[in-house]
């Protein structure tokens, strides 16, 4: 029946995964999260901390002060803020095909560990370690200790960023005398 067919094809793909596939995909389930929510945070999304560094920056360059505006200065202005902003999608166009290639690509011949014919593909040393990191391995505990406290940040700075602006305000009036 059908679901034997599905069962075989399975078990058949499953004989047929290396070790060092398995070590790669769970390598690429458990980073890429963590990459994925950073280059979205670097996108400026709401609710993330680069949204706080890109959306007030480019609503006040559209909106510049009255000084600027009685000294004939708008228009440069507005020409700045429009070339921002297409820094900004050039900025996330890079940040999408950075994340598809790291994500989704398949590792250079370098980092798989094999060549196409299924052999390993430096081996120099007689034991087949080749020193160039093709032993992809798993992200350990102690990365994800350094990344959580910095994941963290970027949601509550995202979402409360009266945090940070407690502590820059005060420097930046006494910097620009308001």
């Amino acid at each position: 029946s059908l679901s034997r067919a599905i069962r075989a094809s399975r078990s058949a793909t499953a004989r047929s995964l290396s070790s060092s596939a398995i070590r790669s995909a769970s390598f690429v389930a458990s980073a890429c999260a963590a990459v994925s929510f950073a280059a979205m945070a670097s996108l400026g999304l709401p609710g993330l901390a680069g949204f706080w560094g890109e959306f007030p920056a480019i609503l006040s360059a559209w909106n510049p002060s009255a000084a600027l505006v009685e000294n004939g200065h708008e228009t440069l202005y507005r020409v700045l803020t429009i070339i921002s902003a297409l820094g900004t999608v050039l900025a996330a166009a890079y940040l999408l095909w950075l994340y598809q290639r790291t994500a989704f690509g398949e590792p250079s011949p370098e980092f798989a560990g094999h060549d196409d014919h299924g052999h390993h593909d430096h081996g120099h040393d007689g034991h087949g370690h080749d020193g160039h990191g093709s032993d992809i391995h798993d992200v350990t505990r102690f990365e994800w200790i350094a990344w959580t406290p910095l994941l963290v940040a970027i949601v509550v700075f995202g979402v409360y960023p009266q945090l940070m602006f407690k502590v820059l305000d005060p420097a930046v009036t006494a910097l620009f005398g308001k």
